[in-house]
């Protein structure tokens, strides 16, 4: 009935494709058409999500990717769909060059020639990742973009990166294959590709955000994230600290049975990265931790910095939960605000116990545990826009109000904004008879029972239901029964001002209504007469016994 379309169809033709590159013929080399879906893949698009919230608008994507065109520029563009997809890719590489590069610095001397291979690999692939800065546009703010390839090789020579990528993704295994001393210091500059960890969170964010995965659940990924890295880097850092003093000359551990100098097994590198983790967990949990061996002051002095970097975590992590905790349940600890205010109130102003229970009962039922500033949230929203939320708003009564599945669309536009919605506690009294009506209401749920002025029961009025249009349809008639809320009610109350403007130009829906509220007229009257009947017929007492006392 009131169908919303969240998308615009363009009727205009043109002599252009979607991506506004030149269309090929039928008849053209695969190499034209492989350029060409090559092209496609580096420019502008929508399918990208960081597009949307950098340009705002489709036009000026748009004008963006035939700036791009007309450049003739094979410069990659930040928010294309190649970038996205190459962005998805690299955070899986940097995830596994941020958890295995310490491991490499700590203990490549236990690390086989698998995991040399796996090394050299990554750092193929991170050279191939230099390339691609140099080709790739960069966002430099809020409103510019990098495209010229000499200002995008200043940006990312003179930036952060540039330096820790470079010496991070030399092949130190290769060039020091013989000189196991110089072997071990190049490999700790491997460690400089962890200065990337905040490049990965980007990317991760990104791709998070394209399969919409977004809020407390991206929340909780990052999360679990960091606490692996925090325990992993503990692991190396511990152990790494060790290998330093070792190199400039020290003795490493007195008592433990490792040799540096010779290669070991998987087994026994598994084992001395889980002991190394307990000891960085316990220093970081402030646990204490028997050690089996008599270690170096360097490693005490390891331990007391992670220790102290430990404290600041844990305390970061508790202000990072409590800030979700405070974030995803606003809305009840807003309630819980608002309900206390209305307690002190109530308490200030001595409201009896069953008052304060019903306005109590009323805030439950109107918020439902979450308090929601609606004027606030309308405040900039368009009038179209406004519209669409009070039909959703008002969906439920739509389907169950039989008058309303007669009306035409353009009729429940002109009738939404006007209605009204209101709740009703049990025993609350909505209409009293005799008064002069100026509204009538709808029901959305609940129920009422509606009774003559003398008080018995014609009926009760459940969802769907609709009551109060007889003085909407007589002038100057007065209510002719009395209409009480039996449990919690949601009506939406329609004022006489506006009911004639909605109806307007509908007779066969004013005579319907008409006929039903002659109907609950006459059945009112009619049970009013019985009433007053039942009292006519009642027996009268006439013999009225007088005692006199004699004096």
């Amino acid at each position: 009935m009131f169908k919303t379309q969240t998308y615009h169809i363009c009727s205009i033709s043109d002599d252009y494709s979607e991506s506004y590159l030149p269309t090929l013929s039928i008849f053209a080399s695969p190499w034209l058409k492989l350029k060409r879906f090559l092209k496609k893949l580096i420019l502008v698009t929508e399918m990208n999500p960081a597009s949307a919230s950098f340009y705002r608008r489709a036009a000026r994507i748009v004008d963006e990717r035939k700036s791009q065109i007309e450049s003739n520029s094979w410069i990659i563009h930040p928010f294309s769909i190649f970038r996205l997809y190459y962005e998805m890719y690299m955070a899986v590489v940097f995830l596994f060059c941020l958890i295995y590069m310490p491991l490499h610095a700590s203990y490549h001397f236990l690390l086989g020639e698998v995991f040399l291979f796996f090394y050299n690999m990554l750092t193929v692939l991170c050279m191939v990742d230099i390339v691609m800065n140099f080709v790739s546009g960069r966002c430099i703010s809020q409103e510019e973009i990098l495209m010229e390839p000499k200002k995008i090789a200043e940006a990312y020579v003179t930036g952060p990166y540039f330096i820790c990528d470079i010496l991070s993704s030399i092949p130190h295994d290769i060039l020091a294959e013989d000189l196991h001393k110089l072997e071990d210091m190049l490999s700790f500059l491997s460690l400089l590709k962890l200065a990337r960890i905040v490049t990965f969170f980007q990317y991760l964010e990104r791709t998070f955000n394209y399969f919409q995965i977004k809020g407390l659940k991206f929340f909780i990924a990052k999360l679990a994230l960091l606490l692996f890295f925090i325990c992993h880097y503990s692991a190396c850092w511990i152990y790494y600290s060790i290998l330093v003093y070792d190199f400039f000359g020290g003795s490493m551990v007195e008592n433990q049975h490792i040799n540096l100098s010779e290669r070991s097994d998987i087994e026994e590198f598994f084992k001395l990265y889980l002991k190394h983790m307990a000891y960085g967990s316990s220093f970081i949990l402030d646990v204490d931790f028997v050690f089996r061996y008599s270690y170096p002051a360097v490693f005490y002095l390891s331990g007391i910095f992670t220790y102290l970097f430990g404290r600041i975590i844990v305390s970061f992590f508790i202000v990072m939960l409590m800030d979700v905790f405070k974030i995803t349940n606003y809305l009840e600890v807003r309630y819980q605000e608002v309900l206390s205010q209305v307690n002190s109130y109530m308490s200030s102003k001595h409201f009896p116990v069953a008052i304060q229970s019903k306005v109590r009962h009323f805030y439950d039922h109107k918020y439902q545990g979450k308090y929601l500033n609606e004027q606030r949230v309308e405040k900039f929203i368009s009038e179209k826009l406004k519209k669409e939320i009070k039909y959703h708003e008002c969906r439920k009564l739509i389907r169950s109000v039989a008058i309303f599945q007669k009306l035409p669309q353009e009729i429940m536009e002109n009738i939404l904004p006007y209605l009204k919605r209101e709740l009703f506690m049990p025993g609350d009294t909505i209409i009293n008879a005799g008064t002069i009506g100026e509204c009538m209401y709808f029901m959305s749920t609940g129920t009422v029972s509606v009774m003559t002025p003398s008080g018995k029961e014609i009926c009760h009025l459940e969802d769907g239901d609709f009551f109060g249009e007889i003085c909407l349809l007589v002038s100057h008639a007065k209510r002719t029964a009395n209409v009480t809320a039996v449990e919690s009610c949601e009506l939406y109350k329609l004022e006489k001002r506006y009911f004639k403007k909605c109806f307007e130009g509908h007779a066969e829906i004013l005579y319907e209504m008409q006929l039903e509220a002659k109907r609950r007229n006459e059945q009112t009257l009619q049970a009013e007469r019985q009433v007053i009947k039942s009292y006519a017929t009642l027996p009268v007492k006439t013999d009225v016994k007088i005692k006199v006392h004699n004096k």
